[in-house]
């Protein structure tokens, strides 16, 4: 796949490490993602040198400022790229919080169990996300009695989405509450 003209590698769990190393918007939530946010982003993926501006920098960077819409649909592609709706979905527990377990970061658990379950390291780092993901989900459910994983079937997220949406209908018609 091509973004801002350049070829990327499958995204995988090395870049998204190196991605939240950064900071980088795209994988954190809660930030304004900007062109140079994408620009980095998209060198890490295409497992170029992010600590030097090249005239194709440039060149996409005037394309964002000047094309309207351009940001936007390398953005969509971005998004795309990184196949995040293909991840399992997973029920949250009532009273659990997110994160890690121990303070061991989430990329170091998935890697962990890859190799615990016999990937080489660098296949563990380099293979596509969603897949490592899938894969460390499925070692977790069969390993040592297996555990309690609990996916959402297509059915459940639709039904979850309807009730959100019916809840948000219901406060809108009560008004503001006081």
């Amino acid at each position: 796949m091509r973004i801002l003209g350049r070829f990327v590698y499958p995204f995988c769990l090395k870049h998204r490490l190196h991605l939240l190393a950064l900071e980088s918007p795209l994988v954190l939530e809660g930030k304004q993602i900007t062109a140079s946010d994408l620009l980095l982003a998209v060198k890490v993926c295409a497992e170029e040198p992010i600590d030097r501006v090249t005239w194709r920098d440039q060149w996409e960077a005037l394309k964002m400022k000047h094309r309207p819409g351009y940001l936007n649909e390398q953005l969509e592609r971005f998004v795309a790229f990184t196949l995040l709706n293909q991840w399992p979905k997973f029920w949250e527990k009532q009273g659990k919080t997110s994160g890690s377990v121990n303070s061991i970061p989430w990329v170091l658990q998935v890697i962990c169990n890859l190799m615990k379950n016999g990937f080489a390291e660098e296949r563990a780092w380099m293979m596509p996300e969603a897949q490592a993901i899938w894969m460390s989900t499925g070692f977790n459910s069969i390993g040592q009695g297996g555990s309690e994983i609990e996916l959402l079937t297509s059915e459940e997220e639709e039904l979850q989405k309807e009730l959100l949406d019916q809840s948000a209908r219901v406060r809108t018609a009560d008004g503001p509450q006081t």
